[in-house]
């Protein structure tokens, strides 16, 4: 027989986070990683893979993400440009308010604050 867990213990096996069912309370059950071995014989405990965080530039904000952008993605000549659209199709995936960039990174909190001065 088919272990119930079968799938979920392949990814872990192959390098995927799992978290696990924790109960704070008979109204809120939430997940928590499963920093060691599974306990993937437990009868009261649910699995899942651990959601991907998106990538900043998955979800834009309207008002778009100050990042160090360039034309080639180890430049030492960076600049800085408000992003405000990703076009995944193309050479240039980055567009900024005046250009499209082939390279882009937000800016750190560290780095606004320092510009801010």
């Amino acid at each position: 027989m088919r272990h119930k867990w079968a799938d979920l213990i392949h990814l872990w096996a192959e390098g995927d986070e799992i978290q696990h069912t924790h109960i704070l309370s008979q109204d809120d059950i939430g997940w928590i990683d499963s920093k060691v071995n599974p306990m993937w014989d437990s009868e009261f405990l649910q699995f899942r893979v651990k959601p991907k965080e998106p990538e900043w530039h998955e979800n834009i904000p309207e008002h778009g993400v100050l990042c160090w952008v360039s034309d080639m993605e180890k430049s030492h000549e960076s600049v800085i440009d408000l992003i405000i659209k990703f076009v995944g199709d193309s050479s240039y995936k980055f567009r900024g308010i005046n250009s499209a960039w082939f390279f882009a990174k937000p800016l750190t909190n560290k780095e606004i604050e320092e510009f801010k001065r």
